[in-house]
C-alpha cells in the first residue's frame, strides 16, 4: 500500500482529549483480523490510498500489523467501533522505532459511517490511552492529497514534520 505516492509525516505532542460523542468501543484483538481487512478494503476503495488490493492482501496487511512488521502493535491503545458484528471504524496504533514514538498506523471508517465523528472519537480515545501508557508524542503518515484525513489530523494538533 505504498506504490509511489507522496507521504506526509505528521506528529503531535499528546494532550488529554475530550471525546465529544460516545460510541460503544473496545480494544482490537487478533480475532478481528478478517473483519479489519474487510473494513480496510471498504474504507480505502475509491480513495487516493486504494491500489487495487484484494481482501486477502488487506487481511495480510492487518496480520503484519499484529505481528509487528510495521512496529510493535499496541493493542491497549488500538480501538474499534462495531455494530451487529460489523466493524464500522478502527484506529490501529504501533510503535515506530525510527521516531521512537507511537504511530497511528491505520485510521479507517466504513464509507457508510464516515463524517459521523467515529474516527475522531477513536483517535482521541487512542491518544488518551497513549497518555495513560506514558507516551508524550505520536506520529502518523498521510498520503498527500488525502485532504479529509489531513484536516482531521490537523484539527487534533498534528503538524507536518520537517
Amino acid at each position: 500500500m505504498d506504490k509511489g505516492k507522496q507521504r506526509i509525516l505528521m506528529r503531535v505532542a499528546l494532550t488529554p482529549q475530550n471525546a465529544e460523542k460516545f460510541w460503544e468501543y473496545r480494544t482490537v484483538s487478533q480475532k478481528d483480523r478478517e473483519a479489519l481487512g474487510s473494513l480496510m478494503l471498504e474504507a480505502y476503495r475509491e480513495t487516493i490510498d486504494y491500489e487495487g488490493e484484494t481482501l486477502t492482501e488487506a487481511c495480510q496487511e492487518i496480520q503484519n500489523t499484529f505481528e509487528g512488521k510495521n512496529g510493535a502493535f499496541l493493542p491497549s491503545c488500538s480501538f474499534l467501533i462495531e455494530r451487529n458484528d460489523h466493524i464500522l471504524s478502527a484506529c490501529l496504533i504501533t510503535f515506530y522505532e525510527k521516531m521512537n514514538m507511537p504511530l497511528v498506523a491505520y485510521m479507517m471508517t466504513h464509507p457508510e459511517y464516515q463524517n459521523l465523528g467515529m474516527g475522531t472519537f477513536l483517535l482521541k480515545t487512542s491518544i488518551n490511552a497513549l497518555l495513560d501508557s506514558g507516551y508524550g508524542n505520536a506520529c502518523l503518515v498521510v498520503t498527500k492529497g488525502n485532504d479529509p484525513a489531513y484536516h482531521l489530523y490537523e484539527k487534533l494538533g498534528f503538524s507536518e514534520e520537517d
